[in-house]
């Protein structure tokens, strides 16, 4: 699926981020509290494993808090590398 049809989808009773790709459903799992999120968990399926999906979600995601002005706590190892990378 091109990136531009990749609609970013805030599952709020789930408590994460998704993508929703022929099937699969990569995601970011967080906790709110007050106006601060709580980043924990990044899951991509095997089947999407090794097409950059995950960045692209950590992308979308961090995009996403940006605009909403919450403060980020980071607990999820993947995220926290992207934040690394992508600072370089």
């Amino acid at each position: 699926m091109p990136d531009q049809e990749r609609e970013l989808i805030n599952n709020q009773d789930a408590g994460r981020y998704e993508f929703h790709i022929d099937g699969s459903t990569p995601f970011v799992e967080y906790n709110m509290k007050g106006d601060t999120i709580f980043l924990m968990h990044t899951e991509v399926p095997d089947e999407l494993e090794g097409q950059g999906i995950g960045s692209k979600l950590a992308k979308a995601v961090l995009e996403d808090i940006h605009k909403k002005g919450l403060n980020i706590k980071v607990g999820c190892p993947f995220i926290s590398h992207y934040m690394q990378k992508s600072k370089q």
